[in-house]
């Protein structure tokens, strides 16, 4: 190791600085004893001087032109004027559905009328939020001209109260009585307009008091439908062809249908213009990246083919599928509260790249078993326009269960040949879910032939979710990580270090995450088919927020997890970020030796600290009780951590003044430890010895050794 040169003496070090602003620092905040003396109450009155007669004019000028500017501002935008146009229609529909809704009638309502109706009430939630905030915003924006106004319109006052001291000319005064005018004029205005927004939120928030009491309740019809899952809701299959509840004939119903989507696309292209305008920029993105990643592969060698994974090259060949099969997948995450017969669209159209991507995906699977899976999901989705045609939906449902049955059955009879034809896949679990799937949509089918309706369709659109949208999710994610391959080995993207050094590590944390998404979006929508999400959530939410009092304070179980989350999240990002610093953006820079792992050292360090803070933040812990945990902290200091600390400030010292870089061979006397730094960390060093083994080495030994 080269011994620093004595001769260099540093007037004063950073980390001397640092030390003396942060003793400084503390003193002031954390150890400052709190002030007994009572608050000052003294208010601080703007004082208005009047305009020089010199000035009036210049004044008269300017006060003109922020009376334009505000007259401009009062205005009502494009957006108001487009809203303007939609509430009258709106509010008359909510008068209509006032008159016709009775809300005891909502907890006897059927399965399907219910959630239609809820889905339409969550829409027209959100479109009246929206409005309302419009409104709001302008309101506040209208308010805020109200006190420069007063201001501006005192001044004049008293410059027009000078007229007996100073002798203004005649034309002078007349000139201050037009500007008074003209400000009173757009006083009145301002209220008038402050008035009209007022009325307009006032209505909206009328018609949403309305729509919260039709949402709750619904609320309570989907608990008493828990309750009762068990009861016998319809007639037995024998009986099904006597049974007349049916209220309305199949072409009745199916204008209903087409009256109700119309209503409900007319409310989707209202609420969702700009997420569909995104939703489009994102298909056309992984088009663009598949049209590309296609392009290339075939000026590939045939080495580094062989080197890519096979479902990857599959992928690509199909490019306009694998793009509309992620992004169809999306659309629940560009539009959360979507009318569900327009998503049930979306989802329609997931069977055209389903048959042509799965089947080369899945390649141990024969085609003709995908054709009959998505001839089934097309039937499901649409018998779920004819619910309350009560002995189609029956037949529809029964057919449904029996078809899926049958297919799973006989993917199950061929397990054997499947497995052995792709051992990628983990069969063991595709199996479970198909042998799960086939009892349950077998008792499904029992319970509907008895008449169990409600509990049959329960049992029946989970399982399919279950098994179907599985199907689906899982394609996406072999799509997903097809790009992924694909892209990392673009000649650009596969140059870069971490890439060179790190390639299946990197692919091994995203696909990991890719899984996991792939697992909890699977989990969600299974779980709300089988309306179970929603007590799940419930239940989870209350135990999260439930209070634990510990002598005076109060804490709960969520702001706990909040704060080691987001304590977590920030050492992930940390790492990530002290990863990228190191091997990809400061190797293009020369620098010497050392600063490189001392800035990415540095960069580590506050975004950890930051970290802390926002965990606090997360947890919903006072910033005024941090002093508390600093002197705490002190106290720890003081008694057993002196250690610990010891190397954390070491470490800072090796990171500003650099006596121990990074390759230096050094020699540690007290450990009778000898070999090569290979990396120097905020509490510890690594160093390897002559034979090879790593040794973790605290900071402080570097320094005081």
């Amino acid at each position: 190791m080269s011994m620093p040169q004595l001769h260099r003496m540093r007037p004063i070090s950073l980390p001397i600085i640092l030390a003396v602003f942060l003793v400084l620092f503390s003193s002031r905040v954390f150890c400052q004893a709190p002030q007994l003396t009572s608050p000052d109450t003294t208010k601080i009155v703007k004082v208005i001087e009047p305009i020089a007669p010199s000035d009036i004019g210049t004044e008269t000028e300017s006060t003109l032109d922020v009376i334009r500017d505000y007259r401009g501002i009062i205005e009502a935008t494009e957006i108001e004027l487009s809203t303007d146009s939609l509430i009258p229609a709106k509010i008359a529909r909510i008068e209509q559905w006032k008159n016709e809704l009775d809300l005891d009638e909502i907890e006897q309502m059927k399965l399907r009328q219910t959630e239609g109706l809820k889905n339409s009430f969550i829409q027209l939630q959100v479109q009246l939020e929206g409005w309302r905030k419009t409104y709001s915003s302008k309101s506040e924006q209208v308010n805020e001209l109200q006190g420069g106004l007063a201001d501006l319109r005192v001044r004049w006052t008293k410059t027009m109260e000078m007229e007996g001291s100073e002798e203004l000319p005649k034309e002078v005064i007349e000139r201050i009585g037009s500007n008074l005018n003209e400000i009173d004029k757009l006083r009145n205005a301002i209220s008038e307009r402050n008035n009209e927004l007022l009325t307009k939120q006032t209505k909206l928030t009328e018609a949403l008091l309305f729509v919260d009491e039709v949402l709750n309740a619904i609320s309570k019809s989907e608990l008493s439908y828990r309750e009762q899952i068990f009861t016998i809701d319809s007639p037995p299959f024998w009986q099904m062809f006597t049974y007349r509840e049916d209220s309305t004939s199949f072409s009745s119903r199916f204008s209903l249908v087409l009256t109700k989507h119309k209503e409900d696309f007319a409310s989707f292209k209202t609420n969702y213009s700009t997420n569909i305008y995104w939703h489009a920029i994102f298909f056309v993105f992984l088009l663009f990246i598949t049209y590309f990643l296609r392009s290339d592969v075939a000026k590939w060698s045939d080495e580094k083919r062989d080197e890519a994974i096979s479902y990857s090259l599959y992928m690509i060949q199909h490019p306009v599928s694998a793009s509309l099969l992620v992004t169809l997948l999306a659309s629940g995450l560009f539009y959360p509260e979507a009318p569900r017969d327009v998503l049930n669209y979306y989802y329609l159209l997931l069977i055209i790249p389903i048959l042509r991507l799965v089947p080369g995906l899945i390649k141990s699977i024969g085609q003709k078993y995908f054709y009959f899976m998505a001839g089934v999901f097309f039937l499901s989705q649409i018998a779920d326009y004819f619910s309350e045609l009560i002995i189609i939906d029956r037949l529809m449902l029964f057919i449904i269960d029996v078809l899926t049955v049958i297919i799973l059955i006989q993917l199950l009879r061929v397990r054997k040949s499947i497995s052995e034809k792709n051992t990628r896949i983990n069969w063991g679990f595709a199996f479970s879910l198909m042998k799960m799937g086939a009892t349950v949509l077998a008792i499904a089918a029992l319970t509907n032939f008895v008449g169990n309706t409600f509990f049959a369709k329960v049992l029946s659109g989970g399982t399919l979710t279950m098994l179907y949208g599985g199907t689906i999710i899982y394609a996406s994610a072999l799509v997903l990580r097809g790009l992924f391959s694909l892209i990392i080995q673009q000649n650009s993207i596969s140059k870069l270090n971490m890439i060179q050094n790190y390639e299946d590590e990197v692919k091994k944390q995203v696909f990991k995450w890719i899984r996991y998404a792939a697992i909890a979006y699977w989990l969600l929508l299974t779980l709300d088919r089988f309306l179970i999400f929603d007590p799940i959530y419930s239940w989870v939410a209350g135990f999260l927020t439930q209070e634990w009092t510990v002598g005076s304070v109060e804490i709960t179980i969520g702001h706990i997890l909040a704060f080691f989350i987001t304590l977590w999240i920030a050492l992930t990002v940390s790492k990530f970020i002290r990863f990228i610093l190191q091997d990809e953006i400061l190797t293009h820079f020369e620098m010497p030796r050392g600063v490189p792992g001392a800035i990415s050292m540095i960069v580590r360090l506050v975004l950890i600290t930051i970290g802390f803070i926002l965990a606090f933040g997360a947890a919903e812990i006072d910033m005024n009780n941090i002093a508390i945990i600093f002197g705490a902290l002190g106290v720890g200091i003081g008694f057993g951590l002196q250690n610990i600390f010891n190397n954390l400030v070491s470490g800072l010292i090796l990171a500003f003044e650099r006596p121990i870089q990074v390759g230096d061979i050094i020699q540690i006397s007290t450990l009778s430890l000898m070999g090569e730094v290979k990396e120097i960390g905020i509490r510890a060093s690594i160093v390897r010895t002559f034979d090879g083994a790593e040794v973790v080495v605290p900071n402080g030994n570097l320094i005081s050794n």
